[in-house]
């Protein structure tokens, strides 16, 4: 009796772990990759009349990704971008840049393999400067193989950091940022007659795990340090320019990379909990480039109105309604439409009070106002003096902008109203003079938009009061 006890036991506790091995094997390995649409839905009103009669050049820039590596021939994202491949999937049929964008021509110089240090090179070596007439869209992936390459076969550098402490990441971080910043640059100045810049973010096939030696790589344990870290890089150079708009391809892989089977896990997408990665883990399947396409699509789909103030400008400087009361001081931010307010002037044969505010509305698809202030008060001295503005329930952080003194509000929290000023930037151009810029709703980084003022030009013209006509 007591050894046949015995026998029910060992095979109860071998079923267990047997089940357990099938359990492990189940959800560790077998990673099927689905059917159908993948990614967020896509709206079809956008679709329905064309965007721009304009000559629009689609550019994609980068690594794998954007070069398709894997793909089948069409489904990759850039060109499912331009067109629906013929056996596209209903809910996208009709949705695509070739749809809307008649005068559409596309280059993609995106190479398999590179990294951040290459695409710089390549922006410069093979894009000219483009007509007058010709709208730049361009869409970017950068900066997954520099964390990646090269799987921990050497040690750690630039452009190669598989391994990297966060620590020791930091400079190559750095100057990732720079790199970036460079090549948005260039492609303005490439783009004299406007662009709209999309890069993606870097997805993470470990699914916020960092646990690449599930997938048989070598461990790093500081990976999604050194991950996040890049992506926040990469956030920070966009939000540095006007143009530019970060992708969300990070968030949308999120559940669908190695342990996307595991449903107990914090990412895991019941809708569809499937692979989009192709067997290299470095590049998306079939249904990863759907996926990034709607992405992409979703966030130029915003910027419409950008492109229609585009066409309707041909390529010369947005219009400004009134007249500015100093010519010559004020400057044109690209994708904004500038109104300027009526001077005003305090009494007196020399007055000594008088301003004038230009606001720059943005004329894509969020709603985002940069107020412009150029003014003169002898009040200026004391409030805002140091010793006043520390004293305030919200002081000021003080800043240096073109080595002068300035002073920057953050207005915290949610809101109470659409136009509720969110930050502002106050820089003193001596004790009655100040440049006054405040942001409504999302915007740009506003010591940035500071520095493109000529301080010594605005100086000049507050020594005397605005022309009012």
């Amino acid at each position: 009796m007591k050894r046949r006890r015995r026998l029910i036991w060992i095979l109860a506790i071998g079923a267990v772990l047997i089940g357990a091995a099938a359990a492990y094997v189940e959800f560790h390995y077998h990673l099927p990759e689905g059917a159908g649409p993948a990614g967020p839905a896509v709206a079809a009103e956008p679709f329905a009349k064309p965007w721009t009669q304009r000559s629009v050049l689609l550019l994609g820039v980068g690594d794998s990704v954007t070069a398709g590596f894997g793909a089948t021939r069409g489904h990759s994202y850039f060109d499912r971008l331009v067109a629906n491949p013929a056996d596209e999937f209903e809910d996208m049929r009709g949705r695509s840049l070739a749809a809307v964008l008649p005068n559409l021509v596309t280059r993609n110089i995106a190479v398999s393999g590179s990294n951040s240090l290459d695409h710089v090179r390549s922006v410069a070596a093979k894009l000219d400067e483009q007509a007058n007439g010709v709208f730049g869209l361009v869409v970017m992936t950068s900066g997954g193989n520099d964390l990646i390459h090269w799987y921990g076969k050497s040690p750690p550098r630039e452009g190669a950091m598989y391994g990297a402490t966060l620590e020791q990441a930091m400079p190559w971080i750095a100057a990732y940022e720079k790199r970036l910043e460079e090549m948005f640059s260039l492609l303005k100045v490439r783009f004299p007659g406007g662009c709209r810049i999309f890069v993606a973010d870097i997805y993470d096939p470990s699914d916020g795990r960092g646990d690449p030696e599930s997938a048989g790589l070598p461990p790093w344990p500081e990976v999604l340090g050194v991950h996040g870290a890049y992506n926040e890089a990469l956030r920070r150079a966009a939000g540095r320019h006007a143009c530019v708009r970060v992708v969300p391809m990070h968030d949308a892989f999120l559940g669908h990379g190695i342990h996307c089977r595991k449903f107990w896990g914090p990412h895991y997408r019941s809708g569809d909990p499937h692979y989009w990665y192709a067997p290299n883990l470095e590049d998306p399947n079939d249904r990863g480039y759907d996926a990034i396409r709607r992405v992409f699509l979703n966030e130029i789909v915003k910027e419409v109105g950008a492109l229609s103030q585009a066409s309707a400008l041909n390529g010369k400087p947005p219009p400004m309604n009134n007249e500015p009361g100093w010519p010559g001081v004020f400057f044109q931010m690209d994708g904004y439409i500038a109104t300027y307010e009526k001077p005003i002037v305090g009494r007196g044969e020399k007055p000594q009070i008088y301003q004038q505010k230009v606001s720059y509305l943005w004329s894509g698809g969020r709603y985002e106002v940069v107020e412009m202030t150029l003014a003169r008060d002898p009040e200026f001295k004391e409030k805002y003096s140091s010793q006043v503005l520390t004293k305030e329930k919200n002081p000021p952080k003080e800043l240096e902008v073109k080595q002068k003194k300035a002073w920057q509000w953050e207005f915290a929290g949610v809101p109470k109203n659409i136009d509720q000023v969110a930050r502002r930037l106050v820089v003193l151009l001596g004790e009655d003079k100040a440049i006054i810029i405040e942001q409504k709703g999302y915007g740009a980084v506003l010591e940035t938009v500071a520095k493109k003022f000529d301080f010594a030009k605005v100086e000049e013209a507050l020594e005397n009061p605005p022309k009012i006509k």
